[in-house]
């Protein structure tokens, strides 16, 4: 599966609509925006997985990592 629109017609519309409990204006909104909310990550793979599916990360609207930080440059955690 390689696009959001395959993902949704294979788990199925209305099955999606009601693990998250969203209409179809938001299953609607999300093709047009060709990414699914992160939030709905760990709920959606088991939903693909009982459907035979993978869905590849870059599906999913995580946050971008700025690849440019390294150490020293503000990306330190603190234990303190």
């Amino acid at each position: 599966m390689k696009t959001v629109d395959e993902i949704i017609k294979t788990i199925g519309r209305k099955n999606i609509e009601a693990a998250f409990d969203v209409g179809s204006t938001r299953i609607s909104n999300i093709k047009g925006d060709g990414f699914f909310p992160s939030a709905w990550y760990v709920e959606l793979i088991k939903l693909a997985a009982d459907s035979g599916i993978t869905i590849p990360i870059s599906l999913f609207a995580f946050k971008k990592v700025n690849e440019k930080l390294t150490a020293g440059q503000g990306n330190e955690v603190s234990h303190g």
